[in-house]
């Protein structure tokens, strides 16, 4: 190839890539973004309030009734009396000892 031929295609490259950037830019930049109908946004029906699902649609109850607040005893805490236990904490060991075990060793020894 001559250098000629090089140059007019990469000249001819560059200016492909630019004219497709070119109109990628300006395509994308002069859409309007959508529109909604509603300014308040989409209305979601979840269902009942207690369990969150079902066809039904609860009704709005213009004048519900006053709740009554409900006036609790007050219950004194029964307190334990705390026993302090000074012993150390230990280990329950439930293998026999080194004096047990010589211990049985006679034992055996005298029933032969």
């Amino acid at each position: 190839m001559t250098g000629n031929n090089k140059n007019s295609a990469l000249i001819g490259a560059v200016l492909f890539h630019v004219i497709l950037i070119l109109i990628l830019i300006f395509s994308t930049l002069s859409t309007p973004p959508p529109t909604f109908p509603d300014p308040e946004g989409i209305t979601v029906d979840i269902g009942m309030d207690e369990t969150g699902m079902g066809e039904t649609e609860p009704l709005f109850n213009p004048n519900p009734e006053p709740i009554t607040p409900v006036t609790e005893t007050e219950t004194e805490p029964v307190s334990e009396p705390e026993v302090a236990d000074n012993s150390p904490l230990t280990q329950e060991d439930d293998s026999p000892t080194e004096e047990e075990i010589r211990k049985e060793k006679e034992l055996a020894e005298k029933k032969k």
